[in-house]
This record gives structure tokens, C-alpha cells and sequence, in this order.
């Protein structure tokens, strides 16, 4: 495989996602200087991400993850630069991101299809399964619903 060789397309999607870094971290930060220091980068190199941002990000994900991780942090950067639409598709199965064209996506764990980048947006979730008592005794195997 020879790096040396990217086609305009790429580095366009790589510039695209280390400016949706950028943003995203002085977002959080609220500040540049905490920013560029989170992501070991001058600040005078983060500045230039300063433009008022526009257009539309297309973000896949479960209804779980829109509620409590996307919706809290999207909605106050969303009122503070209108002219930025997200759409978020809630799906409960694995995207195909290109083929869905979206974005970006959010996946549980490992997840990540060849070729996409990863990076953590919350704390581990723990989650739990419930059932009533008769289902959860032993039994031979299950078939139907109706046993």
C-alpha cells in the first residue's frame, strides 16, 4: 500500500474531519487556548477553523445515543451557529456510512467499518437485559414465541 499516493477526494474528507475535530474540542472546551492545547496543536493552526461554520452533517445512530450524547452537545452548538443543519438518522442496525451518506456515525465498541476513523464521544455505558422470570428458566430449546 503506498500513502504517498492520496487522491483529492481524500484529503478533501481529511481536512473535512480534522476541521469537525477542531470545531467539536473549542465547542467543548469553549476556548481555543484549551482547545489547541487538548489537541496539541498552536492555537494560531486552530484559528483558522474560526470561520462561522455552515451546512449539513449526517449523523447515523441509535435513538439511545441521539438522546443522551449527541442531542445535549449539538443542541447549544447548534443555536449558537444557524446555519449548521445536523441530521440525525436513527437507525438500530449496522450503517453502511457511504452508502447511506451520512457523515458519521455512532457505534458501540468496536464497531468501525475498514477505512473509518474512530474516536470516543462519552463514558462506557453499561447496559443490562431483562425478562420476565418465566423466560429466563432452562428449558429444552425454545421455538416459538408461544413457548
Amino acid at each position: 500500500m503506498n500513502f504517498d499516493t492520496q487522491t483529492p477526494d481524500s484529503l478533501m474528507i481529511r481536512e473535512k474531519i480534522n476541521d469537525l475535530i477542531a470545531f467539536a474540542a473549542v465547542a467543548e472546551e469553549r476556548s481555543f487556548t484549551r482547545a489547541a492545547a487538548r489537541l496539541s496543536v498552536s492555537q494560531s493552526a486552530l484559528n483558522e477553523t474560526r470561520n462561522e461554520p455552515t451546512g449539513t452533517l449526517r449523523i447515523v445512530a441509535a435513538e439511545y445515543a441521539i438522546e443522551s450524547i449527541l442531542w445535549p452537545k449539538l443542541s447549544p452548538v447548534l443555536k449558537k451557529y444557524p446555519s449548521v443543519n445536523v441530521e440525525l438518522v436513527m437507525e438500530y442496525e449496522y450503517t453502511d456510512l457511504a452508502q447511506a451518506h451520512c457523515d458519521a456515525g455512532v457505534r458501540y465498541g468496536d464497531q468501525v467499518a475498514e477505512g473509518m476513523i474512530a474516536m470516543r464521544i462519552g463514558p462506557d455505558e453499561r447496559m443490562i437485559c431483562v425478562g420476565a422470570p418465566p423466560i429466563s428458566r432452562p428449558v429444552a430449546c425454545r421455538t416459538s414465541p408461544e413457548s
